[in-house]
């Protein structure tokens, strides 16, 4: 099995629904909500969707490969806020939920949305992003090869958003529960609401913006997301393994090294003045580059 990991409202079901259509792959779902069904054995499917962190998943052998699919977290949390009011909550305040998801208090939200990233990014082999998703199903798909043998894609089959959005598609419309057609197709569309990026700056109020850079702007800088809604490469020094795992490649090796000596003779005592401090704080920072085989800085 294949761990096919999200925080929601980022595009999983899309993803299991072209695994299925293209690719004749079916996938079950893991989690611990004990109002929903769970397949009785859910670790025999090639693929199994979860939101939870890393470590709630069972079963949580670190060798199994993990696909993580990411998305601006901003269109992420104001689907979700839709998703409560419509479906979860129905009549509950679309703003509150959307403040209640950005802060995450308690470790709700699935750990918050730059928890169960930066977890999820430290154990995943594989990085989607949900916009790649929208402009290239079939390649963004490819990319499990690296990982898995898929059969080969049949093309044709390939569903759209829209399609998913109105028909009733094998994941995201409760095809397989005993519920009319009609309800089927209104739980479709209720999941699948969009299908497009950027919608945040519409739906996200600008005080919640800045509340969410504020909290989670490091997070989306990892991941080349920008304040503006542009994606950029992420920086190829500091965030070496994020570009490996989003398939971009790591930076090629530089002609010359610069070489830095750091005085650390602090690091030996025993106080906690406030040089340590600044000199610990330095050298956990520089960790990236550290081991960054491709680095263009050497330290000492």
């Amino acid at each position: 099995m294949i761990w096919l990991a999200s925080f929601p409202r980022s595009g999983n079901t899309f993803f299991r629904n072209i695994l299925y259509e293209v690719y004749g792959l079916e996938s079950s779902t893991f989690h611990k909500d004990p109002d929903y069904f769970l397949d009785a054995k859910y670790d025999s499917f090639p693929f199994v969707k979860t939101h939870l962190l890393p470590s709630g998943i069972e079963p949580s052998d670190p060798d199994i490969p993990v696909v993580y699919i990411i998305r601006d977290g901003r269109d992420t949390l104001c689907s979700m806020a839709h998703h409560r009011k419509d479906i979860v909550a129905p009549g509950s305040d679309y703003y509150e939920n959307l403040k209640a998801a950005i802060f995450a208090e308690k470790g709700t939200f699935f750990g918050g949305w730059s928890e169960n990233v930066n977890r999820w990014l430290e154990r995943a082999s594989i990085v989607i992003r949900y916009e790649d998703l929208l402009t290239d199903p079939i390649q963004a798909a490819e990319r499990l090869r690296k990982i898995t043998d898929l059969p080969t894609p049949d093309p044709s089959r390939l569903p759209s958003f829209q399609e998913m959005k109105f028909g009733i598609p094998k994941y995201g419309s409760g095809r397989d529960r005993p519920i009319s057609e009609n309800e089927k197709k209104d739980l479709a569309r209720k999941n699948f609401r969009k299908g497009k990026a950027g919608s945040w700056k519409k739906e996200m109020p600008e005080e919640l913006q800045d509340l969410f850079w504020s909290l989670h702007g490091s997070t989306m800088l990892r991941l080349g997301y920008q304040h503006d809604g542009s994606i950029i490469r992420p920086d190829s020094e500091f965030d070496h393994p994020v570009l490996e795992k989003l398939g971009i490649g790591s930076p090629p090796k530089p002609e010359k090294k610069y070489k830095i000596l750091l005085e650390a003779n602090k690091m030996e005592t025993e106080d906690n003045d406030g040089v340590k401090r600044y000199v610990a704080g330095l050298i956990h920072g520089l960790i990236p580059l550290a081991f960054n085989e491709n680095s263009k800085w050497h330290f000492d």
